[in-house]
């Protein structure tokens, strides 16, 4: 009766891990982890992952490819601790994530040591404690002390939460302060409109006219030019105050025309007012011609 316990042990033990490993490379919607019940079969226990191995088993026992050897040691902390001074990303980042899912703030702790990836282990736990549990990962990431490890973490939160609840994500970026630093609410709007322009531009439309209105039309109006540009052009037209904004809208659109319709493009840009933005639109249209030129055979 020994043998099939064993077997069975080591089966599940695998199962586990490859869990594990898939819940970090495709991160679980929040909205479907809430909605479901936690079951002790949905965590594992540190033990299970074994005693210390070379690098090539840490590899194998993050993907799920690997047993552990007998007998099991819960030194899974310590394990990553050491791959994360080592500066190994393939061992420590991947059994990070893992720990992620069944102990984010032992997984958190260890993030925050010091070493050549702590910057990276910052991000692996914000996007997978995001995915599992957006208040508690917001929680720990707002109360960091460092501010721009602080923002950072917020940043990657924000990226994870945008995947299934992009407003969400933006009134996070609102509520602590950090919506302009490196664009991160318009590149959120602008990554939502890819995905469902309706939506991104009906929220938008909701917004008090000024600057920020302007530079998230413009990456609307980007993403728009990629499939449909005259209705690109006409979007910044109507949107976008006439100025600074409106015309990097056009060039850009402008550019993202003349890939798919050279003619198309340059009969807009003939519309032009004579005027600086005739002048620059001109002057894409040439390099884009040149550039083509020189690709040609």
């Amino acid at each position: 009766m020994k043998a099939p316990l064993i077997c069975v042990s080591s089966i599940a033990t695998v199962a586990c891990l490859a869990v594990f490993y898939d819940c970090w490379t495709h991160p679980v919607n929040t909205r479907e982890v809430q909605s479901r019940e936690r079951t002790p079969e949905a965590g594992v226990d540190a033990s299970s992952l074994g005693s210390q191995q070379p690098p090539e088993e840490n590899r194998k026992l993050a993907a799920g490819l690997a047993r552990p050897v007998d007998p099991p040691a819960p030194d899974l902390e310590r394990r990553i601790a050491q791959a994360l001074r080592s500066g190994e990303p393939d061992d420590s980042l991947k059994l990070l994530a893992a720990l992620t899912y069944v102990d984010p703030v032992a997984a958190a702790r260890l993030a925050q040591s010091p070493g050549p990836l702590r910057e990276d282990a910052m991000r692996v736990v914000a996007q997978n404690w995001a995915a599992l549990d957006r208040v508690g990962a917001e929680r720990w990431a707002a109360q960091l002390q460092n501010p721009d490890e602080r923002d950072t973490a917020l940043n990657y939160l924000c990226y994870q939460v945008s995947q299934s609840d992009p407003v969400q994500a933006i009134e996070i970026a609102a509520h602590h302060g950090i919506g302009g630093q490196k664009g991160l609410i318009q590149n959120l709007a602008e990554q939502w409109a890819a995905k469902d322009f309706f939506s991104a531009g009906a929220w938008a439309s909701t917004l008090s006219a000024g600057e920020e209105r302007d530079q998230i039309y413009m990456r609307l109006a980007l993403v728009l030019s990629k499939t449909a540009p005259e209705d690109a052009a006409q979007l910044l037209l109507d949107e976008i105050a006439p100025g600074a904004w409106q015309n990097e809208a056009a060039i850009s659109v402008l550019h993202q025309w003349a890939i798919g319709d050279y003619d198309g493009a340059a009969a807009w840009v003939a519309r032009f007012p004579a005027g600086e933005l005739r002048e620059r639109a001109v002057q894409e249209l040439a390099g884009f011609a040149a550039s083509k030129t020189h690709e040609s055979p």
